[in-house]
This record gives C-alpha cells, structure tokens and sequence, in this order.
C-alpha cells in the first residue's frame, strides 16, 4: 500500500475504498454465495427437494449457510487431489454396549458426506455411526483423533440378514444435504420387504450430522405375496433422489428379488405406508442385475443384464421400455462381463470385461439425452424413434447398428494389458474416481483418478497419472465393502471387525501448499507426499495384520519412504531425514545459482 497508493489521486482512493466497503459487505450477504454455490454446481438441483428439478439458486432459504457449503465444497475437491491418511478405529466397545459384537458386517454405506455411516449386520439389525472428534480435550486440536460411536440401531427382522442398503441423496454426490436442511432417506433389503426410513432429527449448527440420531419408517414394500418360493428375499433395492413431481409426499423406489423379477413401486403420499406396486419385469438373474433410477424423481428406471449384455430403459411409472442398448459389455475374443457401474448425476453408465488373455476393456454409454428428455417431458414421451431402434437391436443380437451409435469404447488407463476394472465409485462431488483394478493375482490396486482422464481416455490416452495408487485385499473388489463419502473412504473387513473391532478408513485431506521452491522437482515433492522427485508413487501393501503400510515403486530413494501408519492419527506422508532434505535443499539453491 505505501508504493502504488501514492501513484493515486485523492478521489480515486476514496472510490477504491467505497468498492472495497461494498464487497465486503456483499460477501456478508448470504444470497451472493447462494449464487457462487450454484455457479460452483456445489449443490444438485434435487438435492433441496425442488418441485421440477429447479435450481437451488431459486430457493428462498436465507437461513442456510451458504458460505460454509461452498468451503466445503472447494475443501472436498482439494482433498481428493492431495494424500491419505490411514485409519484404523477400535470400535469394539461400541459393539459390545450396543449388544452387536455377536452380529456380522455385511453392508456399509455412507449417509450423509462423509460425518455418518451406516452397517448392515446378520440379523436383520442396521447401526448408525457419526465419525467425529468427541473427547472435550482433544476438539479442535490438530491431533484430534477421529473416533466412531453408535447413534442408534434400527431393527427389522432377527429371521433374516441385511441384504442391501440404499442412501437418497447419494452421499457422494450431494454432501452437504444436511447443511442445507435436507433430509436422508434409508432403504433396507431385508427378507421379503424393502424397508425405507427418512431422517427426522434435528440438525446442530456445529453438528450438522445430528438429525441423523432420529428415523421414521415412511414405508415396507411388501413382496411376500409376489413371490413364487418361500425362500426368495429381495435382493436388492434403489430409491429416487426426490418426490415425484406435483406430489412431495410421493416417491418412487425399485427393487429386485431373488425371483428374477424387477420391480417398481410409489410409496407415501397416496400409495401409504405400505407402497403400492406398478409393474413388474422378468430380468433372470437377479445376481446379474445392477439396476438405478435416473432422471428427475427417478422417473427412468435402468437395468443392466450381464447374462444379455444389455442396458434397457424403462419408464418408472408406467413399465413402458423406452430403449434397448445392446453389447454395453466390451466384446472381444472370448470377453466376459466384470463390473458395471452408474454415475446418476451425470447419467452415466460404466462397463468393464475381461477377454482370455487376462486383458481389460471399457465402455461407456451416456444417457444424459435420455435424462434430459425426461425432464423436459416429465417421462412422458414422446418415443417412437428411439424404440423403433431398439425393436432393431433387440432382434439383431448385441452388434446391431443402435448398440454401435450408444456404446463408446474408452481407450483410457482403467483397463488394459494385465488391468482389469473390478469396481468403480464415481464421486461426483469431487470430480474423481475411485477404482479397484485387478493388475494379476495377487495384486488389485485402489485407484483415485481425475473423471475426466478415465472417462475421457479417447482424448487423454494412457499417459494420465492416478492422484493415489494402493495395493489392497482382493476381497474390496466387492461393493458391498467399500463405500465413498465426503472425504472418506471405508474399506470394510467384515473378519477384522468382528475379531479385533477393526473399522478401516481412508480420509484425504488437502495437499499443503508448496514453499517457495527452487526447481519443479523439489516444489513437486512438497506439494503432493506420495509422488517422489524420480516420479516413483507410493502405494498400500498388506502386511502381516498390518492393514496398509507404505513402500516404494519405480525409483524412489530409501530415505523418501515413509514409515508405516499405526495410529488413527498418523498421516501418510514420507518421514525422511532432516539431513538429507536439508542437503537436496542446499544442492538445488547451488545448481540455481550457478
């Protein structure tokens, strides 16, 4: 200020104080970071349950912290980029006082960011858990470790096992529904019912995670009747990520049984606490099925068939099949399907296939048109194109013309030589990827990549690097142990945790800003710990009853290995010798200089 406000005029500096005054009081005004969140796209146009899909930024909600969603917001996506922390939690007491230490894990699924999460245990019992920092003395201290306790269990039926469990808002994508005065809703796959809850507490405004202490049983889709064996349960079920449009108290929900069948269902509103069914579909399989509702309010029901290779679109309300996409599967010699996945906020499909050499393929199928459409006409058509095209694919087998013009091959760093994709989470809050590759036996990697370089890989190849590479059990390839929220990821093994009370996490955090460095070399080191100067990366190694423990690939030296994680509170970062890094220092300001 003391050299370039002399070179000002009086009257200039009085303008440039009356702005300043102005943008400072404007950025006090909650409305102006309502549109920063919006410009941001930090909130889902359902995620504040809008008639219509309408954008957050038309809501008159003055009372909800803006600024703190959009910090979150640009914390969330800083983390992904940066290092994790290992954690492993001892909640072995909190088993035993809540009486589910004699309970298996089979299910976790985050609920709302990455503040609570939900277990589905044998029994037919479900427990809520906040992750937090809880002790007096360690709040809001560097060091505070995160711990987990039980908020509360919600029981079903003791005859049967949770079978799956869904999260409307996906945590993953709409984080800060709490935040903004939202609620969660839960549905259970239990026996022969799907069980739906919603979230009725209240929440704090330093604990926003608190209005997930209460739940009310909104419906029980009953399938007892429907069923043709008295040992066929659901297997699966999805709900809509709001109310139908016209009626709040209305939504749509999807489920499959063991019986092959496909289902949709209302429940609320009208239809009442015990649903009302609107049609139903032989799909086979049931095991071969992974189904999603897409759309405003869920109003497209999709259902891939790994037994067909095909993607199929139906309309929720009314059954009508709007569009049959067949060979979704990358098909190659003796190809056989391996994981297929969803991204519902930007409606996407994602499928992977192994061939006999033990190499991967992708493909990708967008549907955004399909979505859009909806939204536009409210699913209700028109159609007639579009099943006239896929009346043709259908009769002509997985390489008909249609399947072509949908199906996008992606020659991207996910599949390959040796790679298989085994799992994809896509968080879409973030913008990445979270994947388990099968690179060999015994080696699967977990992988954190930018969506745009594996979702894209027709334009960035295979020279895109991942943010995180770590080797984990072959066991987290399925998805009913892993599960993406917020910052944190939970990699659930169901043996560690019912012998030693083991709850195994990764959170990200943001990377430090780098110093001021001399060489890209050096500022590359201080920015991001798991990438060495020689361009090595730092990955996750099981070792004895060790979860995670970090070593080096490709070149890095001994004294940029980091020393293996124990705690709930270390950080995973190289710890090498003050000498050397002194030293490295020293050379790079020698080699400027000269």
């Amino acid at each position: 200020a003391h050299r370039w406000v002399p070179l000002l005029r009086h009257a200039d500096i009085c303008r440039l104080l009356e702005t300043c005054g102005s943008v400072r009081s404007g950025l006090d005004t909650p409305s102006v970071w309502q549109e920063v969140a919006c410009v941001w796209k930090c909130v889902a146009p359902g995620c504040l349950g809008l008639e219509g899909g309408r954008s957050p930024c038309s809501a008159k909600s003055d009372c909800v912290p803006w600024r703190k969603v959009c910090a979150n917001h640009e914390q969330l996506q800083l983390a992904w980029r940066g290092s994790p922390t290992s954690m492993r939690l001892d909640v072995r007491a909190e088993l035993r006082s809540q009486k589910l230490e004699d309970l298996d894990v089979l299910i976790v699924e985050f609920l709302a960011g990455d503040s609570a999460l939900a277990l589905g245990h044998t029994k037919g019992a479900i427990s809520i858990w906040q992750l937090g920092s809880f002790s007096d003395h360690a709040v809001g201290t560097p060091t505070a470790p995160l711990q987990a306790l039980v908020m509360g269990v919600i029981q079903t039926t003791r005859r049967h096992d949770i079978q799956n469990l869904a999260v409307s808002p996906p945590p993953s994508a709409q984080p800060a529904v709490l935040l903004l005065g939202g609620g969660v809703w839960l549905a259970a796959a239990v026996g022969t019912s799907a069980y739906v809850w919603e979230s009725s507490g209240r929440a704090e405004e330093d604990r926003p995670a608190a209005a997930l202490a209460t739940w009310e049983l909104r419906a029980t889709l009953r399938h007892g009747a429907l069923f043709t064996a008295s040992h066929h349960a659901v297997w699966s079920v999805r709900l809509s990520d709001t109310a139908i449009q016209g009626q709040d108290s209305m939504r749509r929900a999807v489920t499959v049984g063991e019986d092959g069948v496909f289902r949709a269902w209302h429940f609320g509103g009208s239809a009442g606490l015990d649903g009302e069914l609107l049609w139903q579909h032989d799909i086979g399989d049931a095991r071969q099925a992974v189904v999603a509702l897409l759309g405003v309010g869920g109003c497209l029901a999709a259902i891939t068939r790994a037994d067909q290779r095909s993607l199929q679109l139906f309309h929720t309300d009314t059954g009508v099949l709007i569009e049959t996409i067949c060979g979704v599967w990358p098909a190659g010699r003796s190809s056989l399907p391996q994981a297929a996945a969803y991204d519902v906020c930007n409606h996407l499909a994602i499928f992977s296939s192994i061939d006999d050499c033990g190499d991967g393929a992708l493909a990708l199928v967008d549907l955004s048109d399909r979505a859009a459409a909806a939204a536009a006409g409210s699913c209700a058509g028109p159609w007639g194109e579009a099943d006239e095209a896929s009346a043709r694919c259908a009769a002509e087998g997985s390489g008909g013309p249609w399947a072509a013009s949908r199906v996008v091959p992606i020659d991207g760093p996910l599949a390959g030589p040796g790679r298989v994709l085994r799992l994809a989470l896509t968080v879409p809050a973030a913008g990445v990827v979270v994947a388990v590759v099968h690179e060999g036996d015994p080696s699967v990697m977990l992988e954190v990549w930018d969506e745009k370089a594996v979702l894209e890989g027709h334009c960035a190849g295979r020279a895109a690097s991942a943010r995180f590479r770590g080797r984990v059990p072959q066991f987290l390839g399925n998805p009913r142990l892993v599960a993406a929220g917020g910052r944190r990821l939970v990699l659930l093994d169901p043996a560690a945790l019912r012998t030693k009370g083991e709850l195994r996490l990764l959170e990200w955090r943001p990377a430090a800003k780098a110093s001021l460095a001399k060489s890209p070399s050096e500022s590359s080191l201080l920015a991001s710990p798991l990438v060495s100067p020689g361009g090595s990366t730092w990955y996750v190694r099981r070792r004895s009853s060790r979860f995670l423990s970090w070593t080096s690939v490709g070149g890095g030296s001994s004294d940029q290995l980091p020393q293996s994680t124990t705690t709930a509170a270390s950080v995973a970062s190289p710890q090498g010798c003050g000498c050397v890094a002194g030293l490295r220092r020293l050379t790079w300001s020698l080699l400027g200089s000269g």
